[in-house]
C-alpha cells in the first residue's frame, strides 16, 4: 500500500477536525454577536427606564411642590374638629397629649366646647358616676389604669378635689376664646392640676393662677368667666352637643362624623389620614 494511501485517512480525520472547529468558532461568533446586540438592547432600555424614572419623579415632584398645595394640604388647613370636653373627666385629661397631637400633624382648627357632663347625661340616657352601678365603677378604674400606662401618665385614680364643679374652669376656657386667646396652653396645665397635682379648679384662685402661667391674663378670665355672655355661650355648647349626637366626654366631631371617647382618638386619625367620607348613623348600607 502506499503511502499517499495510509495517509488519507489522516487527512480525513484532521480535515473532519478543522470542519468542526471552524463550525464551532462559527457558533461562537454568532453567539458573541448575539451578545453584543442584548447588551446595546440592554443599555438602551436602562437608558430608557431611567429617563422615565427621571420622568416621573419630576412629576411627582411638581405634583407635591405646585398641585398639591392646592388639593390636599389646602384640604387638610380647612378641616375643623368641634371638641366637647369637661376639665371633670379624667378621659379628656388622658387624651389631650394624643389629641393635641393629631391637632399638630393635620394642621386641625379646633373649636373647643366644654359642656357640663351632669346636663348631658340627664338629657342622653347617661349616669353621673356616683349614681352608677358598683359593676361599672370597678370596671372604670381598672380602665383608668391601663390608660395611665398606655398614654404613658402618672395621676391619681381618686384626686382629692374629684369630683368638682367646672363651670368656672369651663368658662375660663369661653372667656379666653371670646378675647382671642388659644385656650390649649391653659388645658395644657389645667388638666394635669386636677388629675396629677391635685389642686382645686373650682376655687378662683388657683385657676387665675393656672391661668396666669399659661400666658394669659387670669384674674380677668376669671371674672369674665361668671359673665351672663359667657353662661350663654356655655349653654349654645350644651345645645351643639345634643344637635350633634354627643353625649360624654370627650368628643370628637369630624364633618359631623362623632369620635366619642380618648380610646377612638387612633380612629379620627385614621379618618383624616384616608380622607375618607364621614360615616353617618343614618346609612343603610
Amino acid at each position: 500500500m502506499s503511502l499517499e494511501w495510509k495517509l488519507r485517512p489522516v487527512a480525513l480525520e484532521a480535515a473532519r477536525t478543522i470542519l468542526m472547529a471552524s463550525y464551532q468558532v462559527k457558533i461562537a461568533c454568532c453567539l458573541i454577536s448575539a451578545l453584543i446586540r442584548l447588551s446595546y438592547l440592554y443599555v438602551g432600555a436602562t437608558r430608557q427606564l431611567a429617563s422615565a424614572m427621571i420622568f416621573v419623579a419630576g412629576v411627582r415632584r411638581v405634583w407635591w411642590d405646585d398641585c398639591a398645595p392646592l388639593f390636599v394640604r389646602r384640604d387638610r388647613m380647612s378641616r375643623q374638629v368641634d371638641y366637647y370636653f369637661s376639665f371633670s373627666s379624667p378621659w379628656a385629661y388622658i387624651g389631650h397629649r394624643a389629641f393635641r397631637e393629631i391637632v399638630e400633624s393635620y394642621n386641625l382648627k379646633v373649636n373647643h366646647k366644654p359642656v357640663v357632663l351632669v346636663d348631658l347625661f340627664s338629657e342622653t340616657g347617661g349616669l353621673p358616676l356616683v349614681k352608677r352601678h358598683p359593676v361599672r365603677q370597678r370596671y372604670r378604674m381598672v380602665e383608668l389604669q391601663r390608660w395611665r400606662d398606655r398614654r404613658g401618665l402618672k395621676f391619681h385614680l381618686q384626686p382629692a378635689y374629684s369630683p368638682f364643679n367646672a363651670r368656672l374652669a369651663d368658662g375660663v376656657v369661653i372667656a379666653a376664646i371670646e378675647a382671642g386667646f388659644d385656650p390649649n396652653p391653659f388645658l395644657r396645665r389645667a388638666f394635669p392640676a386636677v388629675w396629677e397635682d391635685q389642686l382645686n379648679l373650682a376655687d378662683p384662685a388657683t385657676i387665675a393662677k393656672i391661668a396666669d402661667n399659661a400666658g394669659l391674663p387670669g384674674q380677668k378670665l376669671v371674672e369674665r368667666s361668671g359673665s351672663d355672655e359667657v353662661s350663654q355661650a356655655y349653654e349654645q355648647n350644651r345645645q351643639d352637643a345634643i344637635a350633634a349626637d354627643v353625649f360624654g366626654s370627650p368628643v370628637y366631631v369630624l364633618d359631623g362624623e362623632v369620635f366619642w371617647g380618648q380610646d377612638r382618638i387612633e380612629l379620627l386619625a385614621d379618618a383624616l389620614k384616608s380622607g375618607r367620607e364621614p360615616y353617618s348613623s343614618h346609612s343603610q348600607g
